[in-house]
């Protein structure tokens, strides 16, 4: 059985997810990560299934960040919007004015409406 709090322990050690964003943006990215990893361990996953997918939500995480960075730029939103799409998160395309935890917070609702739609489906999971 793996140790759901030494995964989020060594996680939040060795990633630096936070490291562009402010305190109440760095909150809701480490929130949402932190409640999607005690979901896993909640599941009859294998060990390897749930290390592939902590891997899975710590890359979603990079992304969701970079984002928010790349919005945060403002020169140009490019980069944001094609990422968004690479994402397939161009449903999240924040409007001119919107702030960067505004966008955050678009972000990880979509995110965890994308892991509801999984966990009705379990063998999206594994796939």
């Amino acid at each position: 059985m793996v140790d759901i709090k030494q995964v989020i322990v060594t996680m939040l050690r060795r990633e630096r997810l936070t490291a562009d964003l402010d305190d109440s943006e760095s909150k809701i990215l480490l929130d949402w990560l932190v409640d999607s990893i005690e979901r896993l361990g909640k599941q009859s996953l294998g060990n390897i299934v749930i290390d592939m997918e902590v891997k899975k939500l710590i890359e979603k995480a990079r992304v969701l960040s970079k984002i928010v960075c790349l919005w945060n730029k403002r020169k140009t939103n490019s980069g944001c919007f094609q990422l968004l799409a690479s994402s397939n998160l161009e449903d999240c395309i924040p409007t001119p004015n919107a702030t960067s935890l505004e966008l955050l917070e678009s972000l990880v609702s979509r995110t965890k409406d994308k892991e509801n739609e999984n966990s009705l489906n379990p063998q999206k999971i594994a796939a």
